[in-house]
């Protein structure tokens, strides 16, 4: 089903930071995540679309649960360029289950839309974008001048310098209209079109698009980071004689990640729950915990 909000974010790749991130780079990040490459899809001209999947992934946990969570997702991510930077990026909204067949089906309808869909009939002719802005300057001009010609026929009592003048003057405004003109056509009516027709063949709804995904990818890494840096505190705290059990230490734990090193350790003497020697281990690893840590 079509979503129209969803459509017209296709193809931006608003991506941020991850714009300038080598694919190899995003992909150890990703595969860190439970992403596993599926396929790689070859755009030419464009890069690479590479097809990722998890199934059944349940996420690393300090503490059991009673009920595990099991995620199955997938992203798309369009590689360009020699150093392959990153330039858009989907994924699947979190409890979507696709199959690796719809996968496929969604990356061609992505590969066809970059493609054969994007490319007007003048880039089939000249790949150089100047020339063809050159093209519809001629044109603007010769409308100009046949315009200032057709006017001056009409009204001949006009003196000869100032059909000139009424070319020229023509000409120039044509020139720059008729360019200005495609260009505006282009951006603002058919590549809209041609996003939202592309849409209209994949299950747009289910994906999350540009900065959204890049949000999600962060936040649940940050996740993940935390879930670890817990389990190599708790395990040292252990390993030095510290008594105290998971839950208490995972509370307390949680508490350091939200409240940063430096304040925990402001309230250390007015609790009975060890944070002293956990920020005391948590700063002997530096970068373990994250940047607004938080548990899940």
């Amino acid at each position: 089903m079509l979503n129209l909000a969803a459509a017209e974010q296709f193809g931006r790749g608003e991506l941020s930071h991850y714009s300038e991130l080598p694919w190899k780079d995003l992909s150890q990040k990703l595969g860190g995540l439970g992403y596993r490459q599926v396929t790689e899809v070859p755009i030419p001209h464009f890069g690479s679309l590479h097809v990722l999947s998890r199934h059944n992934y349940s996420p690393l946990f300090f503490l059991p649960r009673n009920e595990p969570v099991q995620m199955s997702s997938a992203a798309m991510v369009r590689a360009y360029g020699v150093d392959e930077k990153v330039d858009h990026l989907l994924m699947t909204r979190p409890g979507i289950k696709l199959s690796v067949e719809e996968l496929a089906h969604d990356a061609d309808v992505i590969g066809r839309y970059f493609t054969d869909m994007t490319r007007s009939f003048e880039t089939r002719l000249l790949k150089n974008p100047l020339a063809i802005l050159g093209i519809y300057a001629g044109l603007g001009l010769a409308a100009g001048v046949g315009g200032g010609e057709l006017i001056y026929q009409q009204f001949p009592t006009t003196s000869t310098d100032g059909r000139y003048v009424l070319d020229v003057a023509l000409g120039f405004f044509s020139s720059l209209a008729v360019p200005a003109a495609r260009i505006l056509f282009e951006s603002k009516v058919r590549y809209p079109l041609l996003r939202m027709r592309a849409a209209s063949q994949m299950n747009v709804s289910s994906y999350l698009f540009g900065s959204e995904a890049v949000n999600s990818v962060d936040n649940e890494s940050r996740a993940l980071r935390f879930e670890i840096a817990a389990s190599l505190v708790y395990f040292e705290l252990e390993k030095s004689g510290v008594a105290i059990d998971k839950e208490t230490f995972y509370s307390a734990f949680a508490v350091i990640g939200k409240l940063g090193l430096d304040k925990a350790e402001r309230i250390t003497p007015v609790t009975k729950v060890p944070l002293e020697r956990i920020v005391q281990i948590a700063r002997a690893h530096p970068g373990l915990l994250p940047t607004h840590a938080s548990a899940r």
